[in-house]
């Protein structure tokens, strides 16, 4: 309710002037826009099994401490991930702005210069908290609500290489096409099966392994969807 009056207090006279408008195109583009979102869904709906299956796994197999452990690295990561990913948020505008234009050299060197600042934050923000563990306070509760060690590598270099897909899915989709919907779900099936194993036949240390081996066992294929449709594109 609070976003609804939001919108309607800030995008009023814009949404006037969307009503006011002829729409006699609209039947041109709701087929396209109705065939890219159900890749989008099903690409979403992959992305949300790699990410959310982790909990409830380490719950059911090693109980809640370590569960609550697997929701504190998680959170933590992910938010540093959110923050790093602020670069990709918003230059969505300007690469569609590109695509639209068909200023192919600038958008590449957008897609170069942001894909950097986003691992380039994502590290920085890494580095910090490694620094953390200098304060005591900070040593002592990242020590015991933290999984260190394996478990927090892993997620780490799990979350780099998705960032990168992400980004190049943003590309991509500037485009109108959503060509890693395939990909995406061969990554859950993969981090379903990879996890599965682990948390059945391994301590909790490799329970973030499915998720790591799946994103970065799959990022060749992304690199090459990436390469051989910027060329057909462009």
């Amino acid at each position: 309710s609070v976003s609804l009056i939001l919108i309607a207090i800030v995008f009023g006279d814009f949404i006037k002037q969307l009503t006011a408008t002829q729409t006699d195109n609209i039947k041109q583009w709701i087929k396209p826009i109705v065939n890219l979102l159900w890749r989008y869904a099903i690409s979403w709906f992959s992305g949300y099994i790699i990410y959310q299956i982790y909990t409830p796994l380490s719950f059911a197999k090693y109980g809640a401490e370590m569960s609550g452990k697997v929701g504190y690295t998680l959170t933590i990561v992910s938010a540093i991930v959110s923050f790093s990913g602020i670069w990709n948020y918003i230059s969505i505008p300007h690469v569609n702005c590109y695509v639209e234009k068909k200023d192919w050299s600038t958008l590449d060197r957008l897609f170069k210069r942001n894909l950097l600042l986003i691992e380039g934050t994502y590290v920085l923000l890494l580095a910090a908290l490694s620094l953390l563990m200098i304060i005591p306070l900070a040593r002592d509760f990242i020590s015991k609500y933290i999984l260190l060690g394996l478990p927090l590598i892993c997620l780490i270099i799990g979350y780099a290489v998705q960032m990168a897909t992400a980004y190049i899915a943003v590309y991509l989709r500037a485009h109108k096409e959503e060509p890693l919907m395939y990909s995406s779900m061969v990554t859950a099936l993969i981090a379903l099966v990879i996890t599965f194993i682990s948390v059945s036949f391994f301590d909790y240390r490799f329970i973030f392994c499915g998720f790591c081996l799946a994103t970065t066992l799959v990022f060749p294929w992304v690199c090459y969807i990436f390469k051989s449709r910027r060329k057909v594109l462009h």
